[in-house]
């Protein structure tokens, strides 16, 4: 990461901090809103779904507009986005908030990948999914911590209001890093985009990172009763999670020196992933194996991230916009899927314990996939300028 990148990973941050905060305060929020905690539930879920819908359709309505400007105008909307929750008179507004944070969240993740590649030098550009990786890793770490915080001290209200602030500014830094990279030079149409996003092997990748997705939050759904179940207090679960946060910025550097690396690593990664996911069962039954399980999913999680990420970067590389902002969707249906197969099961076998099985089993789904992806001969020279005429006519 290099000064020019602070502002756009700085904005993810901020980003992923929003998105994560109302579910660790359902109730503080039910309760200054008169509504019960399954309505205040829809800040989580409709937020979601927006992420999952409106990605690819902010990605295709702004096609052809300049990253630079495309970057600065999706931040300044989220920043307005969190001033209407934190100063909202009621449910309805509050929840009007949350769609339109989302509805920028995935177009604005793929722009920032698209510009931090540009701003780093050739020979790192590869490293730019890790870069904006790491701010999602910054929320988990110190943006969710922090703004528990702040809502202990200051009400639910004051987080979203701090997080507008740092967004506004975000996006001044955001203008300043990257304004000399509005050049002029034309953006890839809506056409090109989706032609990109048409290429079987990009297809074959966000399916896999769809069910990868569902894998990693059929347990992260349930990681607090499973800690619970196993023996630990529920005061003790934050101190879990900034382990497991921990972990994830490790596994995402494990995971940036992968990626780009070729079919060998990236299957490897996908492998470690199942193996994270099977050993987190027999862990997770007692307080001493716990939180070595929990480290050692989040390792094989966050490792596989950038690998997903940068090969639909890799294989969209002409128009990379829209496959990028759609591969962002897939992790929200993933997040969909991932925390109902996990309900499936306990429903089924009447233990949180057994969570896992589903995780395991959506694993190995994503493994074919992506294994069909890379078992597929890849693409001649010839045939790589072929492609790139395509999209760039």
């Amino acid at each position: 990461m290099t000064r020019r990148t602070v502002p756009l990973v700085a904005g993810i941050c901020c980003i992923g901090t929003s998105e994560l905060l109302p579910g660790g305060m359902l109730s503080q929020v039910g309760a200054a809103l008169r509504v019960d905690v399954t309505t205040a539930g829809l800040l989580v879920t409709v937020y979601a779904a927006t992420v999952a819908i409106a990605g690819p359709v902010v990605a295709v309505l702004t096609a052809g507009v300049s990253k630079v400007r495309l970057a600065t105008w999706l931040l300044a909307v989220f920043a307005l986005g969190n001033v209407v929750i934190a100063t909202a008179a009621d449910f309805s507004l509050v929840l009007l908030g949350r769609v339109v944070t989302a509805s920028v969240h995935g177009a604005y993740l793929a722009t920032a990948i698209v510009l931090t590649q540009r701003l780093l030098p050739v020979e790192r550009s590869s490293k730019a999914v890790t870069a904006i990786q790491f701010g999602v890793n910054l929320a988990t770490v110190l943006g969710i911590p922090a703004g528990a915080a702040l809502a202990q001290i200051g009400g639910w209200r004051t987080p979203f209001a701090v997080i507008s602030v740092v967004a506004a500014v975000a996006t001044w830094g955001v203008h300043k890093a990257t304004a000399h990279l509005d050049i002029g030079t034309p953006e890839p149409d809506a056409r090109q985009e989706i032609s990109a996003l048409l290429n079987l092997d990009v297809a074959l990748t966000v399916g896999a990172t769809a069910l990868f997705s569902a894998a990693m939050f059929t347990i992260i759904t349930y990681f607090e009763p499973s800690a619970v179940a196993a023996g630990y207090a529920e005061a003790a679960v934050p101190v879990l999670l900034v382990a497991y946060g921990v972990a994830s910025i490790f596994g995402n550097s494990i995971g940036g020196r992968l990626a780009g690396r070729g079919r060998g690593p990236a299957l490897l990664t996908a492998a470690a992933f199942i193996a994270g996911c099977a050993a987190f069962q027999p862990l997770q039954r007692n307080t001493l194996t716990f939180p070595i399980g929990g480290v050692l999913f989040a390792l094989a999680t966050f490792s596989l991230i950038p690998i997903l990420q940068s090969d639909v970067l890799d294989l969209a590389a002409a128009a990379p916009s829209l496959s990028l902002a759609t591969n962002m969707s897939a992790f929200g249906v993933g997040a969909a899927l991932g925390s109902f197969a996990g309900g499936r099961v306990i429903t089924h076998f009447h233990d949180v314990h057994d969570v896992p099985l589903a995780a395991v089993g959506l694993a190995v789904g994503g493994f074919v996939l992506y294994g069909l992806r890379h078992v597929r001969p890849a693409p001649s020279p010839v045939d790589r300028i072929k492609e790139a005429s395509h999209f760039q006519a």
